[in-house]
């Protein structure tokens, strides 16, 4: 079995988070463990019962709040589930 690596912008599994009219978007691009993208990835919000799949580069959208449970799914690769958290900026 192989692993899926989640890549973009946040936290420690990295997902971008955007809030558009109280709906929140999380995004990101899916690859394997030699940094190809991944393609018909299943991204599941298991909280909210949401499916989304990844596009050919890799990259998806779903509807996610802060403490969803978000898991990805591909044939013949370890099944990753992630907790949505929320982002703190630190400015100084």
């Amino acid at each position: 079995m192989k692993t899926i690596f989640i890549k973009s912008i946040i936290t420690a599994f990295s997902l971008t988070v955007t809030q558009i009219f109280g709906q929140q978007k999380v995004s990101g691009k899916i690859t394997d463990d030699q940094d190809v993208n991944l393609n018909a990835v299943l991204v599941l919000n298991v909280t909210k019962n949401i499916r989304s799949t990844s596009d050919v580069s890799g990259n998806f959208t779903i509807e996610a709040d802060e403490n969803d449970e978000v898991r990805f799914i591909k044939e013949s690769y370890y099944r990753t589930d992630k907790m949505i958290k929320k982002r703190v900026l630190i400015i100084k």
